[in-house]
């Protein structure tokens, strides 16, 4: 079956040393987990402010074809201009991208950026299935004819759950 997996795994580290962290579980999930099509940083804005440079070079260093930054790498694939796939050389999960509608020239990853707190995660949590439906009716809805009201009528869908499908 083709599903995410979450593994809470405890890694050695000094504490409160977030890019420390980062390094030893990008090290982990590279030798240890299976597949290269995505990985999730997530991080606080505070410090990637202060670790900008080195959250970049981590980033850049990271073998997975998608790597979203407080943000879910499906939001990838549903995005035509940017790549989604396995990291080139990396055939565990397939090889090839679909997407990259900007025809770049053997693009490695796509990488995906959001601040810790943002409006899209709430699209991204765990809700009933009645709310669930409804927001994705609502969001669809959106995507086909966007405009005020159609987005107003999908952020009273996410943030009250009101509405009809």
């Amino acid at each position: 079956a083709f599903c995410p997996v979450l593994a809470d795994v405890p890694i050695d580290v000094p504490p409160n040393d977030s890019m420390s962290f980062l390094r030893s579980a990008v090290k982990f999930a590279e030798q240890h987990a299976y597949g290269s099509l995505t990985a999730v940083v997530l991080i606080d804005d505070s410090s990637i402010k202060k670790h900008a440079d080195e959250l970049d070079r981590i980033i850049t260093r990271m073998k997975f074809g998608v790597v979203g930054v407080n943000i879910s790498p499906v939001q990838a694939h549903s995005t035509p201009r940017l790549t989604w796939g396995a990291f080139p050389g990396y055939t565990q999960s397939g090889s090839g991208l679909i997407g990259n509608a900007h025809l770049y020239k053997q693009p490695e990853k796509t990488v995906l950026r959001a601040p810790f707190n943002w409006l899209g995660r709430e699209v991204m949590c765990i809700m009933p299935p009645s709310k669930h439906d409804l927001v994705w009716c609502k969001l669809a809805r959106y995507k086909l004819r966007p405009g005020f009201l159609s987005q107003a009528s999908l952020f009273v869908a996410l943030f009250l759950g009101l509405g009809k499908k």
